[in-house]
């Protein structure tokens, strides 16, 4: 059998995951688009193989662990060239259901090219997240996702490592609570990397922003100060920081000081060069609701002469550079 499909990408004879040795020739072989850890109740693995599902047979069948859930079972399409790979039961006592989804994402990744990793904390207080053996697979995912059906209470250094250690193009994390306050000596000033970033950053010290090198952030606080607004966009036109930004949005309850362009662009010059135009892409883009009345500022980095538009409206500060 072997000698037959060493040269078929996707044939991969069948095998569980329990105990068995893939052969050389189903090693890396099947493509799959995304690679899940749902964290939930009971902790979990997605496959998402998109269009090339049609290329082999795949059949999984839930463990008593019941490490995978899906309405129906993956069932595709066999040809003459494809064989099954099936995820029998097993009937094996691990120590853990971590320690055995830990196991069968190493077999998969024998098995599977994964474009995409996510994550998705939706039992948070249940796992230690620091030590997770996902992290010694990979710290730079697609997506981390904080989806909690209760009340999370994070540890300041639980937050170091989120913002500080491992990477994602997109990361989410709600409104939560902390064990202890976030201290600057906790940090250690690393600056977030995420691509694209949407979170409560009350806990932060604002600070933690202007080193940032994200793309896309969108931010709520309880309490901002307008002078930490106004070094912001100062931050921004040197040009020595902020250089990946795309846009900046921030939502806040209160606010010590005067939510006031005057105020937000103290000792910053404006420009009025196509002003116009900016800050109707930008508005549009955003989906603020703006009615037209507030076209906001626009102003240039003094290194290149980017340009962006800071946009106040509605407890919200912007800061949309155009492409």
């Amino acid at each position: 059998m072997a000698a037959e499909l060493k040269d078929v990408p996707s044939g991969v004879e069948a095998a569980t995951l329990g105990g068995c040795t893939l052969p050389e020739y189903a090693k890396a072989t099947v493509h799959c688009q995304k690679l899940a850890w749902i964290f939930d109740e009971v902790p979990r693995i997605q496959l998402d193989f998109g269009s090339d599902h049609k290329k082999f047979h795949f059949k999984v069948g839930s463990s008593i662990y019941d490490l995978f859930k899906s309405e129906t079972e993956f069932k595709f399409e066999r040809t003459k060239t494809d064989t099954t790979f099936t995820c029998k039961k097993t009937s094996r006592n691990p120590p853990s259901r971590m320690s055995i989804l830990e196991e069968y994402t190493k077999k998969y990744l024998e098995l599977l090219v994964v474009d995409k990793f996510e994550v998705h904390f939706n039992q948070f207080q249940k796992y230690d997240i620091i030590n997770c053996f996902i992290w010694k697979i990979t710290n730079k995912l697609y997506g981390i996702y904080f989806n909690p059906t209760q009340e999370v209470i994070f540890t300041p250094e639980q937050i170091r490592f989120l913002l500080e250690d491992v990477t994602a193009q997109i990361f989410t994390l709600p409104k939560i609570k902390l064990s202890s306050e976030v201290k600057l000596e906790v940090l250690h000033s690393k600056p977030i990397r995420h691509e694209r970033i949407n979170f409560y950053c009350e806990f932060l010290p604002f600070e933690y922003f202007i080193k940032m090198e994200c793309k896309r952030v969108i931010a709520r606080t309880d309490m901002i100060h307008v002078a930490d607004l106004n070094e912001f966009v100062k931050a921004w036109i040197r040009g020595k920081r902020l250089l990946n930004l795309k846009s900046f949005i921030i939502h806040f309850s209160d606010m010590k000081g005067e939510l006031t362009y005057e105020e937000v662009l103290r000792d910053i010059k404006s420009s009025q060069e196509n002003k116009k135009e900016i800050t109707e892409l930008d508005v549009s883009s955003l989906n603020l609701n703006d009615d037209g009345g507030n076209e906001g500022h626009t102003i240039v980095r003094s290194v290149d002469d980017a340009l962006a538009t800071v946009l106040l409206k509605d407890k919200t500060f912007s800061l949309i550079i155009k492409d």
